[in-house]
């Protein structure tokens, strides 16, 4: 074997090795973040125990609706949740917690937020879903709700 090929081969070994390794950080820090944060089961728990909550699909992604109402979806990537807000505190939230809540070009002029779940606490969610139950339900689910409360 000429040292040529040696050479070649030694280089491809190593692109090898290193897409090994940055493939086992990737997945490290994937599951690191899901520690951290919530899983889709844990949305799922906070969104069902909310009255009249339905699971659902939207665009071919798990959701949670109220009254055909989506409150929030599954979004492609699996760790983001698109939740249905207020504008006004959907800037808030763009400005405090950029980290976790952000807006595509897409969802700019519509009043839907998304989340990393990996960044939220169990208490957020929970609070940015109750919002969002808020904003659909009618006054006789309210007046339920709060009667329950």
């Amino acid at each position: 074997m000429t040292a040529r090929k040696t050479s070649r081969k030694k280089a491809s070994k190593k692109k090898k090795t290193a897409r090994k390794k940055a493939a086992r950080k990737k997945a490290a820090r994937k599951k690191v973040a899901r520690k951290r944060g919530l899983t889709f089961a844990g949305a799922r728990k906070i969104a069902l125990a909310l009255p009249g909550v339905e699971e659902g699909t939207s665009y071919g992604t798990p959701a949670f609706k109220l009254r055909k109402k989506l409150l929030a979806r599954m979004w492609e990537d699996g760790d983001t949740i698109v939740l249905s807000c207020d504008p006004d505190d959907r800037d808030l939230l763009l400005d405090v917690r950029s980290e976790t809540f952000f807006v595509t070009d897409h969802y700019h002029g519509y009043p839907y937020i998304l989340a990393r779940l990996s960044g939220l606490t169990h208490e957020t969610l929970a609070e940015r879903l109750e919002a969002a139950w808020w904003r659909h339900a009618n006054q006789r689910e309210r007046e339920a709700f709060e009667a329950d409360g």
